[in-house]
């Protein structure tokens, strides 16, 4: 009786085959040859040629996946789904990922099951409260590598036409803040409620600006619910179509609130005793092209930034957390008058944000005035 022994050139030889010939009729059947060429040679000719894996030797399994990993376009996915026969594990552990954000999100993704227009009742987490330092003088936290010195923007001019408005918008539009009765109300960080939520907020700065003599767009489209993965994108979409149609917004101001919580579930209340009221203190956010995106205007944005800062500080001492500046472009890059503003923590409550955002809006609506003459 003849024995057949199988060796590591046998297993190689049938694995070649098993992928080879597949890749040949999909690079047959694909409309861009050019296009899978180098996929083809790569994953038939540097992986598969290579003999069986020994003990000090990766996989071939591991391989593929460290390939495809690397792969980022949609060739590289179309042959691990052509070969899930062949490769299950490769095909199961290769997820297709979301278009990159330009911005992090500064806290995780609610659930998709969360019902927020109806949420279930909690305790209320403990909320710590605490004051950031100020000054009479803008302070920047600088997460980004550039240098920069707010002082450098003490004599750079800040001009707004005379038809200059402001575009209000929120990119996650249902933050929402702490119970202002922990015991009879439900706490819940997020709401659809227009009345609860950060567009209560939008609406109190809206009618500081207006009151002002400054006209504001609030647009209160909603961005983040019932899908949170993309509100970036969203609002982006919001904020060109509102610039395209009207030629007279210079000023966009996305309202957000910060979420601080501690690794043991506490949340952390930023506020200050603020002209005789209990203000959430306020955070202004600029973005920059630390991460390669076109933003060439940025510095505007923080010339504008640290014109609100300084006035703040000026009539409203302690009201507002220094400036941060981020990598991040946070949709910044379609006018010179854009940012981000934080209007307390989830540890403060619906009044103190409106209390705040007044107090900030007023300072804001002083300097788009200054830069109108």
């Amino acid at each position: 009786m003849k024995c057949f022994v199988v060796t590591k050139k046998h297993i190689a030889a049938a694995l070649s085959a098993a992928v080879i010939i597949p890749l040949s009729v999909f690079a047959i059947k694909n409309t861009s040859r050019e296009a899978a060429a180098p996929v083809f040679k790569l994953a038939a000719s540097e992986i598969l040629s290579e003999a069986l894996p020994t003990n000090d030797d990766p996989s071939i399994i591991t391989k593929l996946k460290d390939f495809f990993e690397k792969e980022k376009n949609k060739k590289s996915a179309d042959i691990i789904s052509e070969f899930a026969p062949i490769f299950p594990e490769a095909a199961e552990t290769h997820q297709p990922e979301e278009a990159k954000q330009d911005t992090p999100e500064t806290e995780p993704a609610p659930p998709e099951e969360t019902a927020i227009p109806e949420p279930t009742p909690e305790p209320v987490p403990i909320q710590i409260e605490e004051k950031t330092t100020s000054s009479n003088a803008a302070q920047i936290k600088n997460d980004t590598s550039y240098e920069i010195n707010a002082e450098d923007f003490a004599d750079e001019q800040l001009e707004f036409p005379q038809t200059a408005e402001v575009l209000i918008v929120h990119t996650h539009t249902t933050e929402s803040y702490a119970p202002e009765n922990s015991v009879t109300e439900i706490d819940n960080s997020r709401s659809v409620d227009e009345q609860k939520n950060i567009v209560a907020v939008g609406e109190t700065i809206r009618e500081q600006l207006e009151g002002m003599g400054i006209k504001v767009i609030h647009d209160k489209t909603v961005h983040d619910y019932p899908s949170y993965q993309g509100a970036y994108g969203r609002s982006l979409t919001t904020i060109k179509k509102n610039a395209e149609s009207n030629k007279n917004i210079c000023i966009i101001l996305d309202v957000h609130r910060d979420a601080i919580v501690k690794s043991d579930g506490t949340r952390v209340k930023l506020s200050a005793e603020v002209a005789g009221k209990k203000c959430a203190q306020v955070m202004i956010v600029c973005g920059t092209n630390g991460t390669g995106l076109s933003h060439p205007g940025w510095q505007n944005n923080l010339n504008f930034a640290v014109k609100i800062q300084n006035k703040a500080a000026e009539l409203y001492p302690g009201l507002m957390r220094p400036i941060n500046l981020r990598e991040e472009r946070f949709n910044q890059h379609i006018t010179s008058g854009s940012l981000i503003l934080e209007i307390g923590t989830n540890g403060n409550t619906l009044t103190e944000a409106k209390n705040g955002a007044a107090l900030a809006a007023d300072a804001l609506g002083r300097v788009i005035l200054e830069g109108m003459k």
